[in-house]
């Protein structure tokens, strides 16, 4: 069964975005869902430190194209955090509690202070479709370059 997840494009410090996902302008949209070489893998089984080839995140989706961090990537993920369970909290506090997740975990993974960075985040967070059908719990915190570029090599500790 495909895993709906949002994708928010948070600024929680006022930066705004350069040119660098597609569509800057949508605030929420819907997804779903390392070795040597590219492999598939379920959007729900993303640890820190997998780097992801795919550029475009959009759209629904239940596998993101895995790469080894040394070849060309867009993300890399840096943070997963589980919410509590319960009752859906809602979009908005969803959205809420991954913007300061991901700003709070950036520096110590980037080794840069967010403000002054080269380097944006983005998460991954469960829809209510997610959350109900599929126990989706975790916020997914990823690096990318702020002008869209390809990363090779890992973004951890960057200091960048």
């Amino acid at each position: 069964m495909p895993s709906p997840y949002s994708r928010c494009r948070p600024f929680p410090v006022g930066r705004t975005p350069v040119a660098t996902l597609a569509a800057a302008a949508a605030a929420i949209v819907t997804m779903t869902g390392c070795g040597l070489l590219a492999a598939q893998s379920d959007v729900l089984n993303l640890d820190v430190g997998d780097c992801i080839a795919d550029q475009n995140l959009q759209g629904e989706i239940s596998d993101i194209e895995l790469v080894h961090c040394e070849d060309p990537h867009f993300f890399e993920v840096y943070a997963v955090r589980e919410l509590p369970d319960g009752p859906y909290p809602g979009d908005q506090h969803i959205a809420t509690e991954a913007d300061e997740f991901c700003y709070t975990e950036f520096a110590p993974f980037i080794g840069n202070d967010y403000e002054t960075s080269v380097i944006e985040f983005d998460h991954l967070t469960p829809t209510e479709q997610s959350w109900d059908r599929v126990n989706d719990r975790d916020l997914v915190c990823l690096a990318f370059e702020l002008d869209g570029s390809q990363v090779e090599g890992t973004l951890q500790n960057a200091n960048r």
